[in-house]
């Protein structure tokens, strides 16, 4: 069976979550499965091993070990290709491509590729998605996300700059369709995708919980110093409050799994964030975290009650304003031990895509 390599229009399509649940839904027909991410920028040491950090997330969900993975044959990190453009070596780059795929799939029935990026990324390098499609022989599915006009235009131009350069596609997927609009996206940007002989294999829901993220991963993202909570930095961040106004309002706008931001001197606000969370009163667990901001330290019987409440409180020096603006442009992946949402993208695989008509296209 011939591999699939699974590309992009643009960045945070969803590229890395569909790849999960083609892997998992390919593996429930009683195939054996291999994955491999050759070319990216986001390089993660996993002992001797340098992985992307997707090879990392993607090989624990299939419970496999990273150190039985292939490194980074392709690294286009920061700075790094300033100094490569001007010694390229198209062939090393592509062997390496070559030789990554084979180490995983070497007594596999399928496995899936990787692109890094929109199919462009690596054209600096003379190495872009369809080079590497065409070096291990995929057939590649193109990912868009959901809309209708800017949808078809995008996976066109995709479409022709990936067969202009060799590559063999076999179809699209259209992902992250808002579930209020999907009967009628999916219905009409099928249809315009016909009208250009380019097949459709699903149209795929937004799903809001694949992008909320942990207080563990806030945390990663915005650094700081945890204070309290470290027993609960699993819980999952459902709804932000920038707590700007008096406690009495902001309660109002307490939901599960709120994160709020706060000066760390506005005892009010942080009294009640705690008070709501012990009573009880607005749902369940109303407030998945705390973020303490300006650096204001509160006072020593504040932080033993923070502390006495296990939320999750982290310390910024950063002001409310500019450190909630960094949460909230920050794209939250799915987290490796993150067994929830590995199972949700399984689930989205499974209902809106057709796995059986993609393994017929992929037969030799």
């Amino acid at each position: 069976m011939r591999p699939l390599f699974v590309a992009g229009t643009s960045q945070h399509i969803g590229k890395t979550t569909t790849s999960i649940g083609l892997l998992h839904a390919f593996r429930r027909r009683g195939l054996s499965v291999g994955y491999c991410k050759p070319l990216g920028q986001r390089v993660k040491e996993s002992g001797e091993h340098a992985l992307h950090e997707d090879t990392v997330l993607v090989s624990r969900s299939l419970g496999m070990r990273e150190d039985e993975q292939p490194d980074l044959a392709v690294s286009l990190s920061r700075g790094k290709v300033s100094q490569v453009v001007h010694d390229l070596r198209v062939e090393e780059y592509l062997a390496g491509v070559r030789q990554s795929f084979e180490a995983v799939a070497e007594g596999r029935d399928v496995v899936v590729v990787e692109g890094a990026g929109h199919v462009a990324v690596g054209s600096c390098v003379k190495v872009s998605t369809a080079e590497v499609a065409c070096a291990v022989d995929a057939r590649v599915l193109l990912i868009s996300g959901g809309g209708v006009g800017s949808t078809i235009d995008s996976l066109s131009l995709s479409w022709d700059f990936l067969r202009w350069r060799g590559a063999d596609v076999m179809g699209v997927l259209v992902n992250k369709i808002w579930p209020h609009k999907f009967a009628k996206i999916k219905e009409a940007v099928t249809t315009g995708l016909t009208n250009l002989d380019i097949r459709c294999f699903g149209a795929v829901p937004y799903e809001d919980r694949l992008s909320q993220p942990t207080m563990q991963q806030v945390y990663d993202a915005i650094g700081g110093e945890l204070i309290a909570g470290s027993e609960h930095l699993d819980n999952r961040v459902e709804n932000t409050i920038v707590a700007a106004m008096e406690a009495d309002h902001m309660i109002h706008y307490l939901k599960p799994g709120t994160l709020i931001f706060s000066p760390g001197d506005r005892t009010d606000n942080i009294l009640a964030a705690l008070t709501a969370n012990t009573l009880g009163d607005v749902c369940e667990a109303p407030v998945a975290g705390l973020v303490l901001t300006g650096g204001f330290v509160p006072n020593e019987a504040i932080l033993h009650m923070i502390e006495a409440s296990q939320v999750p409180a982290i310390m910024v020096e950063k002001d409310t304003y500019s450190i909630a603006s960094k949460f909230h442009a920050t794209d939250f992946k799915i987290a490796p031990g993150d067994r929830e949402k590995i199972e949700w993208a399984v689930c989205l695989a499974e209902e809106h895509i057709d796995i059986d008509g993609l393994l017929d296209q992929l037969q030799e």
